[in-house]
């Protein structure tokens, strides 16, 4: 194959090998066994640290004011 369309074919069958898509998708969902039980509520977060993680992030400011409706500066 040529051409980006052939490339991006090859580069997916050679990330997936042996394994179907569904089967690579259903490998690449969270898993949740083994977490931590915790009460609901529990894990508060002030404005600051949501802040400080949202700019860690290098997230578009515009995107963090149209999810939670915020300015993004500290």
């Amino acid at each position: 194959m040529t051409g980006k369309r052939g490339l991006t074919q090859d580069h997916a069958a050679s990330m997936l090998g042996a394994e179907s898509l569904e089967a690579m998708a259903v490998r690449l969902l969270p898993d949740f066994n083994g977490l931590p039980a915790t009460d609901a509520g529990s894990a508060r977060v002030s404005r600051e640290r949501a802040l400080e993680l949202w700019l860690r992030t290098g997230a578009d400011p515009a995107t963090h004011e149209i999810l939670l409706g915020g300015a993004c500066d500290p």
